[in-house]
C-alpha cells in the first residue's frame, strides 16, 4: 500500500510520500543510551513535527487526502507525537483549524471497533446516550452533510459500523444476501460520506455572491478557505488491535478517499507484519 519510510526524513520526502512509518529500529539516541533516554529522544522532536505539519499543509492546499503511518513499539512516543502535532493546530496563524475526530482499537473489540470510535468522535455520541437519541443525531448531521440526497442508505452503514440500527431501504434489501455486495457497497458509501463531509460547508458559513457559487466543483477548495472551513484529520489508534475487517475498510479508504483528508495511523510493528501491502 505505497511506499515506507524511516526516519530522519529528508527536506521534501512528505511533498512526494503519501505515507511513511515512524519505525522503532530509529533512534535519534545517542549508542549506549538506556530504553528510557532513546524514547525520551523520540518524543516532540521538531523535524517529525514539521514533517506532520507538511502533510496537513498540503492537505489544506491541495484538497487532496493523504495519509501517515506512524509504527513503533509501546512507548516509543507515537500517540505524543500526533498529540503534540495536533495541539498546535490551535494556533495556525490565520489558517483554519482541521476538525480531528479520533478513536483507538481495543483488544478483543468488536469488528470495526476503531471506526466506531472515530464515528462516535464525529457525531458527538456519548457512552451511555440513548440509542434512539444517538441515531436522530446521526441522520440530522448526514442530512445536513448530504442536503437529504442518500440519507437512508449512509445512515444504515454508519449505523453497522456504530452499531445503530437504521431501517434498510430497497437497494440495501437487492443486496442483503450476498455478502460481498455489501462489504463494496458499505465501504463505498463510507468513502462517500467521508468525502462529502469534507467538501460540505454548513449553510451559514456559506458566501452566496454570485462569483463564489460552486456549479462545477472547480472552486471547492477556494469555498472552504474563504468559509474558515479546516481539513479532516481522521486518527487511528493502536491499529495492532484492530480486526480484519476495520483494517481492509481503512486500507481502501487511504487509498481512494479525494478530499482534504488526513488519516494518521498509528499502532504496533505487528500492524504491519500482519498486511505486507501497507
Amino acid at each position: 500500500m505505497g511506499c515506507a519510510m524511516q526516519w530522519p526524513l529528508r527536506e521534501g520526502d512528505m511533498v512526494e510520500a503519501r505515507r511513511f512509518v515512524m519505525a522503532e529500529s530509529f533512534s535519534m539516541a545517542p549508542q549506549g543510551f538506556g530504553t528510557i533516554d532513546r524514547r525520551a529522544g523520540l518524543v516532540g522532536r521538531a523535524s517529525e513535527l514539521r514533517a506532520l505539519e507538511e502533510a496537513l499543509r498540503h492537505v489544506h492546499e491541495d484538497g487532496k487526502a493523504r495519509t501517515v503511518t506512524l509504527s513503533g513499539a509501546t512507548g516509543i512516543g507515537k500517540t505524543r507525537l500526533v498529540r503534540d502535532f495536533l495541539s498546535k493546530q490551535r494556533d495556525t496563524g490565520g489558517r483554519a483549524a482541521p476538525r480531528v475526530f479520533r478513536g483507538s482499537a481495543r483488544e478483543g473489540g468488536a469488528a470495526y471497533d476503531v471506526f466506531a470510535r472515530v464515528l462516535r468522535a464525529r457525531f458527538g455520541i456519548v457512552e451511555g446516550m440513548d440509542a434512539e437519541a444517538a441515531k436522530a443525531q446521526v441522520r440530522s448531521q448526514v442530512a445536513a452533510v448530504l442536503e437529504d440526497r442518500k440519507v437512508g442508505d449512509v445512515c444504515f452503514f454508519l449505523g453497522q459500523l456504530l452499531e445503530l440500527e437504521f431501517l434498510d431501504s430497497p437497494l440495501i434489501q437487492a443486496v442483503r444476501s450476498d455478502p460481498q455486495q455489501m462489504r463494496l457497497l458499505r465501504r463505498a458509501v463510507i468513502k462517500r460520506f467521508l468525502e462529502a463531509d469534507a467538501w460540505h460547508v454548513p449553510q451559514a458559513m456559506r458566501d452566496t455572491s454570485p462569483d463564489s457559487t460552486d456549479q462545477d466543483g472547480e472552486k471547492t477548495s477556494q469555498r472552504l478557505k474563504a468559509a474558515g472551513r479546516g481539513p479532516i484529520v481522521l486518527v487511528f489508534d493502536d491499529l495492532h488491535w484492530a480486526h480484519e475487517e476495520s483494517l481492509d475498510l481503512l486500507s481502501y479508504l487511504v487509498d481512494s478517499l479525494d478530499a482534504p483528508i488526513l488519516t494518521l495511523c498509528l499502532g504496533r510493528p505487528e500492524m504491519i507484519a500482519r498486511r505486507d501491502d501497507w
